[in-house]
């Protein structure tokens, strides 16, 4: 495969998970007004602490440069959604190869969102889980991210897209909680094989709740 099909694939990875996540964060997000670029404050927005990363996965450090810089602007999300990406990893095989190879579309990734304060959602936890697990509950939504279920931290959202060859795309799990009165939405993503939804769903889990009881 040539290096220009390498990052073609890639860059179609990064579409159709933007494209997969923004279509049901843009309720939580509130208006597009202009957002970050690639890697754009990312000094500033270290407020997010170290997580329990579910394991496998490597991280992504844009501040080197290379194909550290341009894997973190593929997963970017596009400007017109007032989002950012504050955190990504991407499974360490791949990682290992691209920082001295040609840049190539991760095996499966996990990344961290963030937006600001949405005035439609209650204030509360509870209440903004509540809100979300209904609206992403509609007919309209399910049918493309279906809704797995919630419990005390976050609302969990199947993502599954097809590539454009008609072969699976991508498939994992999203989760959509507060924290510190801000969306933030975390995600666990396969590009290559079937994901194993339930197993992606409970990691997941775990990573969300090691968010929480940072606040404790």
């Amino acid at each position: 495969m040539t290096r220009a099909r390498r990052f073609a694939l890639l860059l179609v990875a990064g579409i159709l998970l933007s494209a997969s996540v923004d279509s049901w964060m843009a309720w939580a997000a509130g208006p597009a007004e202009g957002g970050g670029g690639p890697g754009q404050d990312i000094a500033a927005e270290r407020e997010l602490p170290r997580l329990d990363v579910p394991a496998g996965f490597c991280p992504v450090e844009p501040q080197r440069g290379g194909n550290h810089a341009k894997l973190w602007e593929s997963f970017t999300p596009p400007p017109q959604r007032n989002s950012k990406l504050l955190a990504l990893e991407i499974d360490c095989a791949t990682l290992r190869e691209i920082e001295t190879g040609p840049l190539r579309r991760p095996r499966s990734l996990f990344s961290v969102l963030t937006s600001p304060p949405d005035p439609r959602l209650p204030n509360s936890l509870e209440g903004a889980l509540g809100a979300l697990e209904t609206r992403f509950s509609r007919a309209e939504i399910a049918s493309k991210a279906p809704v797995l279920g919630r419990d005390g931290y976050a609302v969990y959202v199947e993502q599954r897209q097809m590539g454009r060859d008609g072969r699976p795309g991508l498939a994992g799990v999203s989760a959509f909680t507060l924290w510190q009165g801000k969306p933030f939405i975390l995600n666990v993503i396969q590009f290559d094989g079937e994901a194993q939804v339930p197993e992606i769903r409970t990691r997941l889990a775990a990573t969300v709740r090691s968010l929480h009881d940072l606040s404790r």
